[in-house]
Order: C-alpha cells, then sequence, then structure tokens
C-alpha cells in the first residue's frame, strides 16, 4: 500500500513523542522553516545542514502542559 505524506494522521508523531523522542516538522505559521517539538511541548525553530548538524535558531510558543 503506497501512502502520500499528506495523509499523515500523526500516529508515528505521537508515538516519538509518547517515546521520550523529539519531532521535526514543518508549519505553516513558519513558511520555509523546520520545528522541533519535545515531548514537554517545547519547539524550536532550527536549521539542520548537510551533515545533518542541528542548530537552534530560536525558541517558539512554548506552552507547559500542566
Amino acid at each position: 500500500m503506497k501512502v502520500s505524506a499528506h495523509c499523515d494522521d500523526g500516529l508515528a508523531a505521537r508515538a516519538h513523542l509518547a517515546a521520550g523522542r523529539a519531532i521535526y516538522y514543518g508549519d505553516p505559521q513558519y513558511p520555509g522553516q523546520i520545528v522541533k517539538e519535545y515531548p514537554d511541548g517545547r519547539r524550536q525553530l532550527v536549521h539542520i545542514d548537510e551533515d545533518s548538524v542541528v542548530t537552534v535558531i530560536k525558541e517558539i510558543d512554548f506552552e507547559k502542559s500542566l
């Protein structure tokens, strides 16, 4: 079965977060940028270079769940 990235239901992302791993994705609020989200809800705009080195550009809209 072929699945398009546009049909993503978020299940894999939620599983990564639940396992304690960060996820990376695009957000229309930040066009052309990469968002890194941590399991605790922190989010950062990041740059990933050709050697896969991740550099934080800035922290964005963190609201910790209580």
